[in-house]
């Protein structure tokens, strides 16, 4: 996961990970290095999910598929409308 040296958008998804005990790569992007960098990601966003050469650019998006991963999300698809 590739988002800035700091919490905001990505410190969910990393708490998320570590409760579910999935191993990540949390590359931290200083701030200096975002303007050459921004065109590199998705809409120029992070924070930015990579995996099997696939990408998910968007934090909800992207908790939504590690609470997938863990086992998190119900079955009912009007829960996990609510979870959403």
């Amino acid at each position: 996961m590739h988002y800035f040296d700091g919490p905001g958008r990505a410190e969910p998804i990393r708490v998320a990970f570590r409760l579910a005990n999935i191993a990540f790569e949390d590359v931290r992007i200083p701030r200096a290095d975002w303007p050459q960098k921004k065109s590199t990601f998705p809409f120029g966003t992070v924070p930015v999910l990579e995996v099997d050469g696939k990408t998910l650019g968007n934090s909800n998006s992207i908790l939504m598929y590690v609470g997938k991963l863990a086992g998190l999300l119900p079955e009912d698809p009007f829960q996990v409308a609510k979870v959403d």
